[in-house]
C-alpha cells in the first residue's frame, strides 16, 4: 500500500524519518523532562546576584530585534488543532489561576506547542487585552525583550532592566509568551543551562515568581531552563508541562482531516503503522 511503501522508504533513507532509536530517545527525553517538572529537581538553587553596575557580559553583546507578535483575543483567528483537549484545559486553568505567575511548556520541535497556545487566545479575552508573543531564538538580552514590549530603549544595567520588566508585568494583567527558549541555552553542556552571557534570565524568572502581580509569563521550548524547574520545586507560583505526541484517537482524527487533501492517506488500515512510527508526532 502507499503508506507501507512510504514507511519502508523512510526507514531506509529519508533524512526526515524518525529512527526508532531516536524516537525512543525522544520519548525518554520527554519522560525525563516530565519527571524533572513533577518529581522536583533536587539541585541546590543559585541565582546570579543583582549587581549595581553595568553587567560586562551584557555590555559586550549586540542588541537584537526579536521576532514578535501581539495577539488581540477579541479578533484573533483561531488556528486548527487536532486533540489536545486535556492539555488545553490544564493550561487555561493555570493561566487563569492567580497563584501561577510562571509556566513552562516543553516538547519536541513541531509537536504543536505554539499552535496549542494560539488556540487558547480567544478564551483569554476576559483576563488579558493583549497576548504578547516573543521569540528568543536569536538569544536576545532581557533588555531586548523589554524594548519590544514597551517600545522604548531599556538600559543595559541589570537592576534597571529587572525593575523595568517587573514594573511592566505589575502595571496591569499581561500574558507574555517567550517562545524558542532553547535559544538561550548552552549546547554540549548540562541540559537546560542558560548561557553565561544571559544569566540575567535566571534572576528574572526568580523575580517573576516571587513578586506579587496578576500577569503570567509562559516559557516555551524543546527544553526548559533548569532554573525554572528548580523554582517549580521551591514555590507554588510555577508550573510546567511536557507536550508529548498525540493519542491514537487524536492522530487518527488528524489523518482523517488530511485524507481529503492527500490521496496517499486513503489506506486507512495502515494509519496505525504511521501513527506508531512517528510516536504520535503530528
Amino acid at each position: 500500500t502507499n503508506i507501507r511503501h512510504v514507511l519502508a522508504r523512510l526507514s531506509q533513507s529519508s533524512p526526515y524519518a524518525i529512527p526508532s532509536s531516536q524516537a525512543s530517545d525522544s520519548q525518554a527525553s520527554n519522560s525525563q523532562a516530565s519527571a524533572q517538572a513533577s518529581n522536583h529537581v533536587s539541585e541546590a538553587s543559585h541565582y546570579p546576584g543583582e549587581s549595581t553596575t553595568l553587567s560586562p557580559s551584557s555590555a559586550s553583546l549586540h542588541r537584537v530585534q526579536i521576532p514578535s507578535q501581539d495577539w488581540q483575543p477579541q479578533t484573533f483567528q483561531l488556528p486548527q488543532l487536532s486533540g489536545r483537549t486535556t492539555e488545553s484545559q490544564t493550561l487555561l486553568d493555570w493561566i487563569h489561576a492567580p497563584q501561577y505567575r510562571l509556566i513552562g511548556m516543553a516538547g519536541l520541535s513541531g509537536i504543536g506547542k505554539t499552535s496549542l497556545l494560539r488556540t487558547l487566545v480567544p478564551q483569554l479575552q476576559a483576563t488579558f487585552e493583549v497576548v504578547h508573543w516573543r521569540s528568543l531564538q536569536h538569544s536576545p538580552l532581557v533588555a531586548d525583550v523589554l524594548d519590544s514590549l514597551n517600545g522604548s530603549s531599556a538600559a543595559l544595567s541589570d537592576p534597571s532592566t529587572l525593575d523595568e520588566f517587573l514594573h511592566w508585568i505589575q502595571a496591569e494583567p499581561r500574558l507574555l509568551i517567550l517562545d524558542d527558549v532553547e535559544g538561550l541555552l548552552t549546547t554540549g553542556a548540562l541540559s537546560g543551562q542558560i548561557q553565561p552571557t544571559h544569566t540575567l534570565y535566571d534572576t528574572l524568572l526568580h523575580r517573576i515568581s516571587e513578586h506579587n502581580h496578576k500577569s503570567c509569563v509562559i516559557m516555551v521550548g524543546t527544553e526548559l531552563p533548569r532554573s525554572l524547574l528548580r523554582l517549580q520545586d521551591q514555590t507554588p507560583h510555577v508550573q510546567s508541562l511536557v507536550l508529548n505526541g498525540l493519542t491514537k484517537n487524536e492522530a487518527t482524527q488528524l489523518l482523517a482531516n488530511e485524507q481529503l487533501a492527500d490521496e496517499q492517506l486513503e489506506d486507512t488500515e495502515s494509519w496505525p503503522l504511521l501513527i506508531d512510527y512517528y510516536k504520535g508526532h503530528p
